[in-house]
């Protein structure tokens, strides 16, 4: 028996050592491949000419580069590197006991010449087949190359986050320097970003990154690679961004939207020979980054740092990205945020018009309420009482949008918001939603996609920053169908939503945007309260050619990340400003002919809670304009105001003197004058006025005692109605 177990065994071993020998041999070494000069893919912009790509990679020899570099990575990633022959045995034996004891592969133990391999010979999954490989090529690698140039290959071949690739170009986009000017901190930073450079970029996140420098830079003195004296003053390093560090931002994004079309990372992208077209105008992302960019929209936090910023501009036509900006490297349409009352038109208004369930008429009591145990709050804790759907919207009273979407139902409205482009957690089907309440927040991009179904009609067309991807052979592997449409919302709910929004735009919380004249604009605005402030202030607006989303916010929501503006301060102001410069091809929105705007009785509607629509003689001030659409606008006239006929006589007194007596129907005043025939005098004989409008009906008496016997007098009654609306009547009486 034993004898059995020994040849299973000693079988088991050796056809691992064959598999070990095939796997091991069959990695050949490829020279062309392992100096990566540059970066071979192409970005285009919508001319057809190609963006400015530079900060992908700029290849730079070993004796450029400052040794403090080359410390900081061998003591992080490779401390045995000058005496190792490309496999750390020591390394891999103790990554192999982590990996068996976490079931998967945890760590791998790579040496600097493994990664090299790694990164310009095979792909990037975590296999056993792929760990043989790796080792047989180090090994070839180490053979061939001296531990010099090794390192000089493997300094320019890494990817170091925001589309920066290589040595030279981390150093110029991160510090603004060369590779043989940065300092020990510095160095200490690049190295640090390589295991996760989303993570610890220090334009994404300079607090990790900082954390993880001090991390390096603890290795680099136990390693004897710097004294005391030189660990000290790293550690008192402060990162300051460069203020024009080259990282495109509209690259940043088109790189994020392409790995996640083709299912590859950044690293491997830029490797390629891809050939991606964008919707890209240069002209216009110039315009939108210098006004982005510029001291007139900079926002602190109460910190005193930078506010993070992010704009979009979407091209309605086709769905295209156009332009875009960020602060601090984020990437314009990947990060999540709440979106505040921005939700509210898309998950709220829009789905309660859709269901019929509101008009822009229609009122509610807003008042501190407790809905199925959530009491929303509005800003500043002010509540306006009876108010109409038109002025929730443009005051972006919260009450009333938890009341009409709990009203209209959740579910219904979640739904479509979802089909509008939003993406929703499971657990976010509550009245919080109504407001923003989310449990991961909206993208930029997701926001322009909802928003564009209001531009367009209700028509969803796919919103994105890629036209075509083209293979090496120049073969279309991506193509954007800007003819797609799926109709979430019907048009009158659509140009609703329009009309309602140019409202906001013109006196509501976005009235900033009333200072652009070139086109029409309807906008929403959204702020986000925090324990100090605002953590989050966006602007949504579109034109009949454009949507734009503007987003100011901290880094998080700790009160010294927190931000004093709301959406309606600076995120407006940008996007007005962004409009002045954009070139207009439609100045008007299309009105659908199933729409029609008609003149409310507002009294009428105060009185019974019913819409009616006014008629000829409903005072001005009870009038008001809203937009119905055909099949739900009122058809009754209100009976109110219809009769002005005051019913006015005259009556000769046997003691002397006129009795008068007359009508009145809810008045503002009335005013009674009397004209003596003989001589055509005029005399004003009783006046009434600031009469309460509310139930005010019935008949006047009023006695003329000095009225004189044997007279013809013209009595006039004018009742006033309101500044423009008057009833004259006038009566004969002989004394």
């Amino acid at each position: 028996m034993l004898f059995i177990v020994i040849c299973v065994i000693l079988s088991l071993i050796i056809t691992a050592a064959i598999v070990f020998s095939a796997i091991y041999f069959s990695a050949k070494l490829d020279d062309d491949k392992i100096v990566a000069e540059k970066a071979t893919l192409k970005i285009l912009g919508s001319d057809g000419a190609e963006i400015d790509c530079e900060a992908f990679n700029r290849y730079v020899t070993y004796e450029n580069i400052n040794s403090n570099i080359i410390n900081a990575f061998v003591s992080l990633e490779d401390k045995r590197f000058f005496t190792h022959n490309g496999v750390d045995y020591y390394r891999l034996a103790g990554a192999t006991i982590k990996n068996v004891k976490y079931g998967y592969f945890k760590e791998g133990g790579s040496t600097i010449t493994q990664q090299l391999a790694k990164n310009t010979q095979l792909n990037s999954e975590k296999t056993f087949t792929r760990k043989i490989k790796e080792m047989k090529l180090a090994h070839d690698i180490e053979k061939k190359y001296s531990k010099e140039e090794i390192l000089e290959m493997y300094l320019n071949a890494i990817y170091y986050g925001n589309g920066i690739y290589g040595i030279d170009s981390a150093c110029k986009n991160y510090f603004d320097k060369s590779p043989a000017e940065v300092s020990v901190a510095e160095s200490a930073i690049l190295a640090g970003i390589v295991k996760n450079p989303s993570k610890y970029s220090p334009i994404n996140n300079k607090d990790k990154a900082l954390e993880r420098m001090k991390l390096v830079c603890g290795l680099m003195k136990t390693q004897n690679y710097i004294n005391e004296e030189e660990y000290e003053e790293a550690l008192r390093y402060e990162y300051v961004k460069p203020s024009d560090n080259g990282i495109n931002p509209y690259i940043n994004a088109a790189l994020y939207e392409a790995c996640e079309i083709l299912g590859v990372n950044e690293k491997n992208l830029l490797k390629s020979k891809y050939v991606i077209e964008c919707y890209y105008d240069e002209k216009i992302q110039n315009i939108v980054e210098n006004l982005a960019s510029s001291d007139d929209f900079s926002v602190n936090t109460y910190g005193g740092k930078a506010a993070l910023s992010s704009v979009v501009l979407c091209d309605n036509a086709s769905g295209g990205v156009i332009a875009c900006y960020s602060s601090d490297g984020i990437n314009p349409i990947a990060f999540r945020r709440s979106p505040g009352s921005c939700i509210k038109p898309v998950a709220v208004y829009a789905p309660a018009l859709e269901r019929k369930a509101i008009t822009e008429a229609t009122v509610f009591n807003d008042e501190k309420t407790v809905f199925d145990g959530y009491s929303p709050s509005n800003y500043k804790d002010i509540y306006y009482g009876k108010v109409d759907v038109e002025t929730a919207v443009k005051k972006s009273i919260n009450t009333v949008a938890v009341n009409i979407f709990r009203e209209t139902g959740k579910e219904y409205c979640v739904n479509k918001a979802i089909e509008a482009g939003i993406s929703v957690d499971k657990n976010d089907l509550n009245l919080s939603f109504a407001l923003g309440g989310m449990t991961y927040g909206v993208t930029t991009k997701e926001m322009c996609q909802a928003y564009t179904c209001f531009a367009n009609g209700g028509m969803k067309r796919k919103i994105g920053l890629i036209r075509t991807i083209k293979n090496v052979e120049g073969k279309i592997i991506y193509k954007n169908n800007e003819e797609s449409e799926k109709a979430v919302f019907s048009k009158e709910t659509s140009y609703i939503i329009t009309d309602l929004l140019q409202k906001t735009a013109q006196n509501g919380t976005a009235r900033k945007l009333s200072e652009v004249k070139s086109t029409e604009v309807a906008a929403k605005t959204g702020t986000v309260s925090g324990g100090v402030g605002n953590t989050d202030a966006w602007c949504m607006s579109y034109s009949p050619d454009y949507t734009l989303c503007v987003w100011y916010g901290g880094a998080d929501n700790t009160d010294e990340e927190n931000i004093a503006v709301t959406g309606g301060g600076i995120p407006a102001l940008l996007s007005a400003n962004v409009y002045k410069y954009l070139p207009i091809r439609n100045e008007k929105f299309d009105i659908p002919d199933s729409v029609a705007e008609v003149e409310i009785d507002l009294y009428a509607r105060n009185e019974t809670d019913k819409l009616y629509l006014a008629n000829e003689n409903t005072p001005y001030e009870y009038k008001k304009s809203y937009v119905f659409s055909e099949n739900n606008v009122p058809k009754e006239v209100s009976p109110y105001f219809n009769n002005l006929s005051a019913d006015f006589s005259a009556e000769k007194l046997p003691d002397g003197g006129v009795k008068l007596r007359f009508c009145v129907i809810y008045p503002n005043s009335y005013v009674i004058t009397r004209t003596d025939l003989s001589d055509g005098s005029v005399v004003e004989i009783y006046r009434n006025e600031n009469l309460p409008l509310e139930n005010y009906y019935g008949f006047e008496e009023f006695t003329d005692e000095q009225a004189e016997n044997g007279k013809i007098y013209l009595y006039n009654l004018e009742i006033i109605y309101a500044s423009d609306i008057s009833a004259n009547q006038s009566v004969t009486v002989i004394t």
